[in-house]
């Protein structure tokens, strides 16, 4: 078997959906002619850990682990100054744990995920210097990434940081062998923007793991009469699940007794409450609670009668999207132009996308669930063949079918 060694800078028992795309590539990895070995940093104090993910990771895999990433005094206080992230410390003990490992058992080849984009820059290295073949894999754009850098966004410093990423950037661009992306529309922009050839570019979609799924069906939920939707996932500054509290909002002051009641896990309760005090009607009918563990998750979706989920950059699109697609519970997505949830849920028949900004159409939608569900029809029509073809295995097998053709000619 070929020898891959995957950077990732978050690995379990980290959390979250980052984590999730290196790991289920680790375990797709084997069947696929690759045998792999991780370098992970080790967690920092505060960093969300679930244990379910690490009960995933099998004895059989190598994880070498370095750190946590320390700076001292730069941790607080002097973020914007990081060039390109505030992981930038964790580079030079991450380059010797490479070397070492390197030394020991040869690799085929290197996979490093961002972000954290620091990882990209341990991968350049080693692989010049070991005259490897190297996939950088971006989950989310780099300097385009419109939620990134949003502390310092308009000063002369964040306009600093951002031309020092530019130029590190770019020669990830054009040192890495292949870069695998998530959507079609980062992929395209890449090729338009910054010159990557289009034969180097891979799209693998983050997808579901049909394993998480194994022996978990919906079922009938006895319910209180009140119609249960659940958002459950991250949020932050510039993305959060405001548009369809705008929604809601609409549907109340339209008809004030809807028996709607809303529930958000996320890990941010203070963004979260605040967001609600801007939404009074919506917030009689919501409540916020703490994030739970992937194992538990699946039974959450099942659990409800819909999911909400905002896609809100047309270039990366929410991991959380094909798990909610899977779950065989209604999706209702609040999406920017352009981004792939208004296709991929039209295509499976598994929800509805609707415009970002468009309050009145989200209640549109949520007076046509409620209506369906007070005569128990079904709220979306579901395809599971259509849904099936957002499986990670399929995209894996391409991506390292992909890097395996570059193995073979370097």
């Amino acid at each position: 078997m070929r020898h891959l060694l995957v950077i990732s800078c978050h690995f379990p028992p980290l959390g979250g959906a980052g984590v999730q795309r290196a790991l289920k590539l680790c375990l797709a990895a084997p069947a696929l002619g690759w045998r792999v070995t991780v370098l992970a940093a080790a967690p920092r104090n505060g960093d969300h850990l679930d244990a379910s993910l690490l009960a995933q990771v099998p004895d059989t895999l190598t994880v070498i682990r370095t750190g946590p990433v320390a700076l001292g005094f730069l941790s607080r206080g002097f973020d914007p100054w990081l060039i390109p992230d505030t992981y930038v410390g964790w580079y030079r003990p991450a380059l010797r744990a490479a070397r070492a490992a390197a030394a020991q058992t040869p690799f085929d080849a290197v996979l490093s995920t961002s972000p954290p984009q620091t990882a990209h820059l341990v991968a350049r290295t080693l692989c010049r210097e070991k005259k490897l073949p190297w996939i950088a894999d971006l989950r989310d754009p780099w300097t385009d990434n419109r939620f990134a850098d949003s502390h310092s966004a308009g000063t002369w410093m964040g306009a600093l940081r951002r031309r020092a990423n530019q130029k590190l950037e770019a020669k990830t661009y054009e040192s890495a062998d292949l870069l695998s992306v998530t959507t079609a529309p980062l992929a395209k922009m890449l090729t338009d923007q910054h010159g990557v050839p289009a034969n180097k570019l891979v799209v693998a979609r983050n997808g579901f793991d049909e394993a998480d799924f194994s022996g978990k069906t919906p079922k009938a939920r006895v319910g209180d009469g009140r119609l249960l939707l659940r958002f459950i996932g991250s949020i932050y500054a510039g993305y959060t699940f405001e548009p369809f509290l705008a929604a809601l909002e609409t549907l109340l002051t339209q008809m004030p007794d809807a028996p709607v009641h809303f529930q958000a896990f996320v890990g941010a309760r203070e963004m979260a409450e605040q967001l609600l005090a801007r939404y009074p009607l919506a917030a009689a009918h919501a409540e916020i609670l703490p994030p739970v563990p992937h194992d538990q998750v699946i039974d959450l979706y099942h659990g409800a009668d819909g999911l909400v989920l905002s896609c809100l950059d047309d270039l990366s699109t929410p991991a959380k999207l094909f798990e909610y697609m899977r779950s065989g519970v209604p999706v209702l997505a609040f999406a920017v132009p352009g981004a792939e949830a208004h296709e991929a849920l039209a295509r499976t028949g598994a929800g509805v996308a609707v415009a970002h900004d468009d309050r009145e159409a989200g209640a549109r939608v949520l007076t046509g669930w409620l209506e369906r569900w007070r005569a128990g029809q079904a709220l979306a029509r579901w395809d599971g063949q259509a849904v099936a073809q957002y499986d990670r295995r399929v995209a894996y097998a391409d991506l390292l079918s992909r890097l395996g053709a570059v193995v073979a000619k370097f």
